[in-house]
């Protein structure tokens, strides 16, 4: 493998949850996508995100624009979470949407006909 192909294998950019309880503030990290959300020494620090909304009504979003580039351009790829954030800052094409399994409904083929009893 080379370098750039164990990168791309290995780090993922996604989101470190710190702050206090109901209150979440999160950090956009480069990490070893093996190791767990909270666990495991980040590779780089990118950027931060509040989610909660401010007095003011705002919600916070700042990114280490140089950093996330760098990344990106050696093989990290982002959570879904972190590609929508970036996407919020036109750095990443807007993911698409994912579906629950709630929301899903199955499909039942056409040529399949209703029971009768």
């Amino acid at each position: 493998f080379s370098f750039q192909e164990c990168i791309r294998m290995l780090v993922r950019l996604r989101l470190h949850r710190f702050g206090v309880r109901n209150n979440p503030v999160y950090r956009l990290v480069a990490i070893d996508s093996r190791k767990r959300r909270d666990y495991g020494k980040p590779l780089a620090f990118l950027g931060t995100w509040t989610p909660k909304a401010t007095s003011k009504g705002q919600k916070s979003l700042t990114l280490d624009v140089e950093r996330i580039k760098y990344w990106i351009s050696v093989g990290a790829e982002p959570s879904y979470t972190v590609a929508r954030l970036l996407s919020w800052a036109n750095m990443w094409p807007t993911p698409p949407h994912r579906l629950s399994a709630a929301v899903m409904r199955p499909v039942v083929p056409e040529h399949i006909p209703p029971r009768s009893e």
